[in-house]
């Protein structure tokens, strides 16, 4: 009888606070959880899920979960992984204000994790992200037509890009680790105000950061190692604006930072060793390079080629 009212005080505690906790009990011969496919999200609420390992089985190509013209909604997957089949990608969010999805100790086998269309003040906060499908060609968060995008503090490991940015504004992606993307790590194209700080880079056949059409952008204080390009930008763009201050480039097998047709570009107190070549440019109207150290190079620290107005000092 005590444990009875016990429960039934903890329910009505639980019922007070404005979080939804969805649950089922069906459990699948593979001994997961099964994950609920039908879920439906609602503006202004803090979703929580019961911890375990749920496994979510999706016979189509589409998006598990589409949220459309919603805001202030706060996704928590703490003590959450998902499974999936590789048939779908897990989160569509078109049209949101305020999203933020956070905390999931792992997410994998989906085509991709997370897309915002048109969206505003999104936020994709500590979570892990594998795919071990080399097949499938999709980035792990893809980001399209959208400002105000906040990437912090995520693993994401084997995708075809780890975070794909088109046409959107206000970009930060910080403290993240990306590993054994199959193009690249992070592929920003047509965008504005883009920073990308903090992140580590390693063991990658393509470019850790490819960029394309996009000012300005800030890359400081990130560890790119083991890959074939470290930064590329091409283009032939000429108004565009590229910083690169602090960076390490360690064990890249072709450049450290090839850019071709570009405006201005800042490569300030970076270090790059054992890089087949430090850097490489073409077409660039003016470039700042001071206080950088190459060691160990097996090409050129430096070839310009196409330039106009260069200030190079204390390399």
């Amino acid at each position: 009888m005590k444990f009875i009212c016990l429960f039934i005080v903890s329910m009505f505690l639980f019922s007070c606070f404005n979080e939804a906790y969805y649950k089922r009990d069906d459990v699948i011969s593979s001994g997961y959880t099964a994950f609920v496919k039908d879920q439906s999200f609602q503006s202004d609420k803090v979703y929580k899920y019961l911890p375990g390992r749920y496994f979510l089985e999706i016979e189509d190509k589409g998006a598990v979960y589409n949220l459309e013209g919603l805001e202030n909604i706060e996704i928590d997957g703490s003590d959450i992984s998902i499974v999936g089949n590789n048939k779908s990608s897990l989160f569509y969010v078109k049209n949101c204000k305020n999203i933020t999805i956070k905390n999931f100790l792992k997410i994998e086998g989906f085509q991709s994790i997370v897309s915002f269309d048109s969206c505003s003040n999104v936020k994709v906060l500590n979570n892990a992200f594998v795919s071990r499908d080399s097949s499938l060609m999709s980035p792990a968060i893809d980001i399209n037509i959208s400002n105000k995008v906040e990437i912090i503090n995520n693993n994401i490991f084997g995708f075809e890009e780890g975070v794909l940015s088109k046409r959107s504004q206000d970009i930060n992606i910080n403290a993240n680790g990306f590993n054994e993307q199959n193009l690249c790590d992070i592929k920003i194209d047509r965008c504005k105000d883009v920073d990308i700080f903090n992140n580590l880079f390693d063991n990658l056949e393509g470019s850790s950061i490819d960029i394309s059409k996009s000012t300005p952008v800030n890359i400081n204080y990130n560890i790119f190692s083991n890959s074939y390009y470290g930064v590329t930008y091409s283009g032939n763009d000429t108004e565009s604006k590229v910083r690169l201050g602090y960076n390490t480039f360690r064990n890249i097998a072709k450049h450290g930072v090839q850019v071709d047709s570009l405006k201005d570009l800042t490569i300030i107190g970076s270090n790059f060793t054992d890089c087949g070549n430090g850097i490489v440019i073409n077409y660039l109207t003016k470039l700042n390079l001071s206080n950088n150290s190459f060691d160990n190079c097996k090409g050129n620290f430096l070839s310009l080629d196409n330039f106009e107005n260069a200030d190079i000092v204390d390399n």
